[in-house]
């Protein structure tokens, strides 16, 4: 949804729809994934980070549940892989 949002050119969205539909979906388990996030969420402030966006632990937390990599280009994430076992893509 990020990434597809702020494309204006129609083509343009279109194509990178298409590539982003080829990588896997993930699974989440509704109750778990959320509580699973408040709880990374709170891990953090305990280590003094502040996530800007409590939707980045959400998708952390499915992350971590599917045993995935994420790419990303979001500070928090570096500030949630440290105190988990997030992995990645560097």
């Amino acid at each position: 949804m990020e990434i597809l949002q702020g494309i204006r050119d129609d083509n343009q969205h279109a194509e990178i729809k298409d590539y982003l539909l080829a990588f896997p979906i993930l699974k989440n388990t509704p109750v778990q994934s959320y509580l699973h996030s408040s709880d990374i969420y709170r891990r953090c402030r305990k280590k003094g980070f502040t996530i800007r966006k409590p939707v980045d632990c959400l998708i952390s937390a499915v992350a971590l549940e599917n045993n995935a990599i994420l790419f990303h280009n979001d500070s928090d994430f570096e500030k949630i892989a440290k105190v988990t076992d997030l992995r990645l893509y560097k």
